[in-house]
């Protein structure tokens, strides 16, 4: 079974607001459950106008560090490509960070996924990350946008998740992975369907197979 010995120190995200936002946590109890200490929020604002465009590109360089970390054996060439495409996304304002910063990591849910269907993590992911790239378009082909300006994608990593829990097979999994958040599920009364949703065909994995022992 597919387990992450990780122990968080700090989780960084971002807002609806577009502010960063960081959570402090404790050190693991006995259970090796962890709780939030602190919280707080960062306005990009408060960044110094001296810092902004170092800031960037070093962002740039640990995104794509991620992508490159994903493939598997990659060539110089595939590097590249994976290059072009980011600095695409960032061009045209099709990129989206996730709602979490930590994806140089599996998290549970795609460590879930690789058990269920036996692929690797970084296949799992980079389905995912191909997922919510996905943007809605116009009729022009020009990616759709909100009020804010921002791009609409197709879909939110909160509804791809949403519909991979609902899987009977991956939600055994999850809460194999996480028994803490199996027990609280239990006390809330949420029971899963044992109809499968078809969700898994994303990674080619027949919705009827056996789960994995």
């Amino acid at each position: 079974m597919a387990t992450t010995t990780k122990v968080r120190k700090v989780t960084a995200g971002l807002n609806d607001a577009g502010h960063g936002t960081f959570a402090f946590h404790h050190k693991p109890d006995a259970n090796g459950v962890q709780g939030i200490a602190d919280t707080t929020t960062l306005d990009p604002a408060h960044i110094h106008d001296s810092l902004v465009h170092t800031l960037a590109l070093r962002g740039v360089s640990d995104v794509l560090a991620v992508r490159v970390q994903r493939l598997e054996n990659p060539t110089a060439s595939e590097i590249r490509a994976a290059y072009d495409k980011l600095i695409s996304e960032l061009h045209d304002g099709t990129w989206t960070p996730g709602r979490s910063f930590e994806a140089a990591e599996p998290d549970d849910m795609v460590l879930a996924l690789a058990e269920v269907t036996g692929q690797p993590t970084h296949v799992i992911q980079a389905t995912i990350d191909a997922e919510l790239d996905k943007v809605q378009t116009n009729v022009d082909g020009s990616p759709k946008r909100d009020k804010a300006g921002r791009v609409v994608h197709v879909n939110s990593k909160a509804k791809l998740y949403k519909a991979f829990e609902t899987e009977p097979r991956v939600k055994s999994a999850l809460s194999k992975i996480l028994a803490e958040k199996a027990r609280r599920m239990a006390a809330e009364g949420r029971k899963p369907s044992d109809a499968p949703t078809g969700a898994l065909a994303l990674f080619g994995a027949p919705a009827t197979a056996a789960a994995a022992q």
